[in-house]
């Protein structure tokens, strides 16, 4: 009678140390915590008035990024139009508006600041109606970029510390079966 040998091998950790397992979780939350801090202060990079932003932590689940700067709310929200039209007399009693078209230093819906500045086109009109101030949108773009990042972010912390808490100390564990054959039938 035919015999089939099976052999299997498992690799066995001498102790396994769950803490650094368990604590990856908050470390991966700190971790995309700084990197949102940096992207929320690249908003306003090039600003001469630069916001300030609190990162402040509430037990082990819990991050929150905070600023009071109104400016800063301000173009994130955007605001409507004033709804009436600015007039005003200069020197000669007329009414005039020497008006500067200028490039915005931030876009709706991107992270990072530019330059910005005048481009140089001057336009005079007697009345000038405000159009408000477009939304940008910062902590909704930066909110949805870690949705879709802090997962891979979490896997990969969680895998670092299970390396870690495998002992150095492994040993290998050979098992040896022997089983006879299935009939045939």
């Amino acid at each position: 009678m035919a015999q089939i040998r099976c052999e299997s091998k498992a690799i066995l950790p001498a102790q396994f140390n769950v803490n650094p397992a368990i604590n990856a979780i908050p470390q991966a939350l700190r971790q995309a915590a700084a990197r949102m801090l940096e992207d929320f202060e690249s908003t306003a990079a090039n600003w001469e008035h630069k916001p300030t932003f609190t990162l402040t932590t509430r037990g082990k689940d819990t991050i929150s990024i905070t600023t009071t700067d109104e400016n800063w709310i301000r173009i994130d929200q955007g605001t409507q139009s004033k709804g009436y039209v600015l007039a005003r007399k200069g020197p000669s009693g007329k009414r005039a508006f020497k008006i500067t078209k200028r490039r915005p230093k931030s876009k709706p819906g991107v992270i990072r600041s530019s330059g910005g500045g005048p481009t140089g086109e001057v336009r005079y009109r007697a009345s000038y109606q405000h159009k408000g101030i477009t939304p940008r949108r910062f902590t909704e773009t930066i909110a949805n970029k870690y949705a879709r990042d802090y997962p891979a972010l979490t896997a990969t912390t969680i895998e670092h510390g299970v390396a870690i808490g495998i002992s150095a100390e492994s040993r290998e564990v050979k098992v040896k079966t022997t089983t006879p054959p299935a009939s045939l039938g």
